[in-house]
C-alpha cells in the first residue's frame, strides 16, 4: 500500500475505488465542480501515474480494510463519498463489504 503523500489533505473527500473509465468521468465530474477527492487504485502503473499528475492516490486492494482506512472515509462528508468504480459483480460487492464494515 502506498499511502497518500504527505502534503495532500483528506477532509470532506470522495472516494474513488478505481480509475478506469468510470472512475475516470467520476475524477472529472469532482474536478468540474471543484470537490476534492482520493482515488484507491489496484494497479501500481496507474497509481503511480496518478499522484505524478498531482492527484491524491492510496495504491492498494481496497478490499483490504488498511487500504480502505488510508483514505480515510470517516473524514468523507457523510460518508456519501466513496463510489467504487470497478468491473465486475463480484468485486464491487467484495468493496461494498469493505466500506460498509464499522
Amino acid at each position: 500500500m502506498i499511502p497518500p503523500s504527505e502534503s495532500v489533505s483528506l477532509s470532506g473527500h470522495a472516494i474513488l475505488v478505481g480509475h478506469g473509465r468510470i472512475g475516470q468521468i467520476a475524477a472529472t465530474a469532482l474536478r468540474h465542480h471543484g470537490l476534492s477527492y482520493v482515488v484507491v487504485e489496484a494497479d501500481r502503473r496507474l497509481a503511480e501515474a496518478l499522484r505524478a499528475g498531482g492527484t491524491a492516490v492510496i495504491y492498494g486492494d481496497a478490499t483490504r480494510e488498511e487500504v480502505l482506512e488510508a483514505a480515510q472515509p470517516l473524514r468523507a462528508p457523510h460518508r456519501r463519498g466513496a463510489t467504487g468504480c470497478v468491473s465486475g459483480p463480484a468485486g464491487a460487492r467484495s468493496r461494498a463489504e469493505a466500506a460498509s464494515k464499522d
